[in-house]
């Protein structure tokens, strides 16, 4: 499942646009380690395919470049996402179900070697829908407070 928002990860189909922005200049240069052009490869990110491994250097050169985040917008974005997770992997229950299920579950992943190994990753390396939102979810960094994410998962 897709975010609508716009995330600043190249992993998100939304902001291909501004990853194109970017790197519009050099579109029809070529990837030095696989000689695909720079704009067969935005294809790919727009539609949902993550490049393979040895594009990984010429993605996060670009990311580098991505303008920093507004603090509202950014909270409002982890918001979003949180919202999106519950209503897409929690199981069916009440608020206080949910919210203990969402914290286990990013306790696990966190605390965990997927994690610890993929946390400066630019894309997500996940091919489970799940692992992928939690993944995207921890780049924000740690929940909010109990109350804080009591009110995001009961507007889900």
């Amino acid at each position: 499942m897709k975010s609508e928002s716009k995330i600043q990860t190249v992993d998100d189909p939304g902001n291909a646009a501004t990853l194109a922005e970017i790197a519009s200049p050099h579109l029809d240069e070529e990837d030095a380690a696989t000689g695909r052009p720079l704009a067969a490869i935005l294809a790919d990110i727009e539609n949902g395919i993550s490049p393979p491994s040895e594009e990984q250097g010429l993605i996060t050169r670009l990311a580098a470049h991505f303008p920093p985040r507004d603090g509202r917008l950014f909270l409002a974005e982890r918001d979003q996402l949180i919202r999106e997770i519950v209503a897409a992997f929690a199981p069916p229950g009440r608020t206080a179900s949910k919210v203990r299920w969402l914290r286990d579950r990013f306790a696990v992943f966190t605390g965990g070697p997927d994690w610890r190994a993929t946390r400066t990753a630019v894309l997500s390396p996940f091919r489970d829908p799940e692992r992928t939102q939690l993944w995207r979810l921890a780049q924000f960094g740690a929940l909010p407070r109990s109350r804080w994410l009591w009110e995001i998962v009961d507007g889900a």
